[in-house]
């Protein structure tokens, strides 16, 4: 009777156990649908989340492309004004550094010149007194010619010992033959040294005349020099008025400068990052033309890389992730072989 007990109440005690575990399991079955509508509902405001930070990504890289293409033009234009304005400004400068020297080379010029006429002029007066005085030598000359025609004609006449009709004795201790020879030889010198100094003030009357030719050259230079220099004076002047009206602010300039040298620094770091950025994302961006007419492109599912997301929780496992999937990560995913081949033969991939 006692076993009996025994394995009555065992029966119980299994039976209530059995219910529990029923009553457990009806339990952990509801609790495991509510966790199923959970998990579906996380999956869903996922996919919501991701689509709304694609947007909004998207929406970001739109409005900094604008931006960048605002300050990219911004740029290009400061960048061109300024650099107008600098060649303007170097040209104007140039041109004026070019009259001023020219100018200075002109008025050296001029005063050389100058100098010049000045040692001509004198030189021509030493030649003035010189052929005055060659005259009055030929004068004197031209005197103990008609000295000597008359003793000539004294000697023809028997007279050599009168005195000439000038002067008393002058054929004293001379014979008149002897006197003949030396007046002839007197007058031989006189001559050549005459005909010296006439070829002498003739090279140098050729030589004031070039003189004087240079001089009236350099004084129609110096005079066009003149009217380039107030000409120069004028636009220099004309150029500073229209800076004065341009309200032309040296600091502000270099302010400007250094802004835009600024920005094309910045530009160009940006640019770098999104060569970057293209070259990151030119595996992913799978761009491709419709083989024929009316191609369904929900045939091609896209590359690998797009088709799965990592959960947060494991994020940090991305790079193992790439390492070992490689180059498989860009596959591109179709719906079967006709539409890869398609693809491949007209798709200009």
């Amino acid at each position: 009777r006692l076993q009996r007990f025994v394995i009555a109440f065992e029966y119980v005690q299994v039976k209530h156990r059995l219910e529990n575990k029923n009553q457990q399991l009806d339990e952990m079955e509801s609790t495991l649908r509510t966790l199923v509508d959970a998990i579906n509902a996380l999956n869903k405001r996922q996919k919501e989340a991701q689509q709304e930070m694609k947007d909004r990504t998207a929406k970001r890289d739109d409005q900094r492309s604008k931006e960048l293409k605002r300050l990219e033009d911004e740029h290009s234009k400061v960048a061109k004004e300024v650099a107008s304005s600098e060649s303007k400004l170097k040209n104007r400068e140039s041109d004026l550094e070019a009259q001023i020297e020219s100018q200075k080379q002109g008025k050296s010029a001029l005063a050389e010149l100058q100098k010049q006429v000045e040692k001509k002029e004198a030189v021509a007066k030493k030649e003035q007194a010189a052929f005055d005085a060659l005259n009055g030598q030929e004068e004197a000359v031209r005197k103990d010619i008609e000295k000597a025609q008359w003793s000539m004609q004294a000697l023809v006449a028997g007279m050599s010992t009168q005195a000439g009709p000038d002067e008393e004795g002058s054929g004293d201790g001379k014979s008149l033959r002897e006197q003949l020879l030396d007046a002839q030889t007197r007058l031989s010198e006189i001559e050549a040294d005459h005909k010296k100094k006439t070829m002498a003030i003739t090279s140098f009357q050729e030589r004031i005349a070039n003189t004087e030719q240079v001089l009236s050259k350099s004084k129609q230079e110096g005079k066009r020099f003149s009217k380039e220099k107030l000409m120069a004076e004028s636009l220099l002047a004309e150029k500073r008025a229209e800076l004065e009206k341009m309200h032309f602010d040296a600091e502000h300039h270099s302010q400007l400068v250094a802004k835009a040298r600024q920005s094309e620094s910045t530009l160009y770091s940006m640019q770098e990052k999104l060569d970057q950025l293209r070259a990151h994302m030119a595996g992913i961006d799978f761009q491709y033309a419709d083989p024929y007419r009316g191609f369904d492109r929900s045939k091609v599912k896209g590359v690998v890389s797009k088709l799965f997301h990592i959960r947060p929780e494991f994020t940090a496992y991305h790079r193992a992730l790439e390492v070992c999937a490689g180059g498989r990560l860009f596959f591109v995913v179709v719906d079967n072989e006709e539409t890869g081949k398609a693809l491949l033969e007209r798709g200009q991939l």
